[in-house]
């Protein structure tokens, strides 16, 4: 049945076809794509589609929304793959197409509701993940999360995702990779990431990653959590309020710097729990502190790196948030390196003494960055018979700076 438009406006309807096989399509959706004059879409969805809409035209993704616009008919549909709702390329066409068209976009099944249902899990308490054609690295998310969903596809397949997560620390958790949905040639293995990681999935792969010992993210660390040696490490109190002071978000790229232990960089993981630390430290006996800390802890979204500052940091990816427990005499040059990586990266310094608090000062104001300076002095108390008496703790000073806007 022909679709019929009722005012003068092109309608461009944005159709998720589900995971490949037609009979998952919706009905509501196997009427508009029977109906609409024109119809669009990659090889593959074309394809999919041939024995409903033969005539479909197979076009780049990047050309879908000029075809759209230059067609000459009332009413034309774009095919999608999975659900146009989820990690789909529907957000981005209807933000081009709504000024001069009505964009409506109609619901496919996903490939985490069929392939979950196929696993008989639920899925309200998943996290989802797309590294399908994109960067970034899904052990945060397995770090602080029990259930966690992936797309996988391009740079980073099924097999490397596995790799990934069995070199890091977590060979042993259980994954569910699901090949090819719906399709003839479907195929749903299991085993753990390090099983996984030595087979070989195509581009049109998800995972379903369970990790029983997951870690709650929104729970401070108490120092008695932290395997310390004779590494100097920042207080619990002095770690609550840098960490707060600095304002990681999920997705944040973290830099600390002089890490000693690792506490901070373990901090501020469950703070960025969908994104990176880097803990930078040069005495190699803190790095393997900081290495059994995160095992321990389940932090596997910390990467210690062995080096000097600034010349170690000169190959890691650009900083949102950047901690400073420790310079080595170089305060002046990785403040410098900080902000030329990126001029609008916010920072916290811990000091101890007066000296580096001066000269912390000193070097943001050469810099031009506002400054906010807070000491903090922090007491415990301590049992003394039936008594308890309070034991101070050396002052802090805590330093966040910014670039003045």
């Amino acid at each position: 049945m022909p679709i019929i438009m009722p005012n003068r406006r092109k309608k461009v309807f944005l159709i998720g076809v589900g995971p490949g096989n037609l009979q998952l399509l919706t009905a509501e959706s196997w009427e508009i794509l029977s109906g609409v004059s024109s119809v669009y879409g990659t090889d593959r969805l074309c394809a999919l589609c041939c024995a409903l809409r033969p005539d479909a035209v197979s076009v780049p993704v990047g050309e879908l929304v000029d075809k759209a616009l230059a067609d000459e008919n009332r009413s034309v549909g774009i095919l999608l793959s999975g659900d146009a709702g989820f990690f789909s390329a529907a957000k981005r066409l209807s933000a081009a197409l709504k000024e001069q068209c009505d964009v409506e976009i109609c619901c496919g099944i996903s490939s985490f509701q069929y392939f979950l249902a196929k696993l008989g899990r639920s899925y309200e308490g998943v996290k989802f993940v797309s590294l399908h054609g994109r960067g970034g690295s899904i052990l945060g998310a397995v770090s602080y999360h029990p259930e966690v969903f992936v797309l996988t596809g391009g740079k980073q397949k099924a097999h490397d995702v596995c790799r990934e997560l069995s070199e890091q620390g977590l060979s042993q958790i259980q994954v569910y990779a699901g090949e090819n949905l719906s399709m003839a040639d479907e195929r749903i293995v299991s085993g753990t990431a390090e099983e996984l990681s030595k087979e070989q999935f195509s581009d049109l792969t998800v995972l379903y990653i369970e990790n029983p010992v997951y870690v709650n993210a929104h729970l401070s660390l108490r120092d008695d959590d932290i395997i310390r040696g004779s590494v100097p490490m920042t207080k619990e109190e002095v770690r609550i309020l840098s960490a707060a002071k600095l304002r990681v978000n999920p997705g944040d790229i973290v830099w600390d710097v002089g890490a000693g232990t690792g506490s901070m960089s373990l901090e501020l993981a469950r703070k960025a729990c969908d994104g990176t630390v880097y803990a930078v430290e040069h005495h190699e006996e803190a790095i393997e502190l900081i290495r059994q800390n995160r095992q321990n802890l389940g932090a596997f979204n910390v990467v210690p790196i062995l080096g000097d500052a600034p010349d170690c940091l000169r190959g890691l990816p650009a900083p949102d948030k950047v901690f400073v427990g420790g310079t080595g005499g170089k305060l002046r040059e990785i403040l410098s390196l900080l902000f030329e990586r990126n001029p609008q990266v916010r920072v916290v310094l811990n000091a101890v003494t007066l000296e580096t608090t001066a000269a912390a000062i000193s070097v943001l104001q050469e810099l031009r960055c506002e400054a906010e300076i807070v000491t903090v002095n922090v007491s415990r108390a301590k049992k003394a018979g039936a008594n308890h008496l309070m034991e101070a703790h050396n002052p802090v000073t805590v330093i966040t700076a910014e670039k003045a806007r």
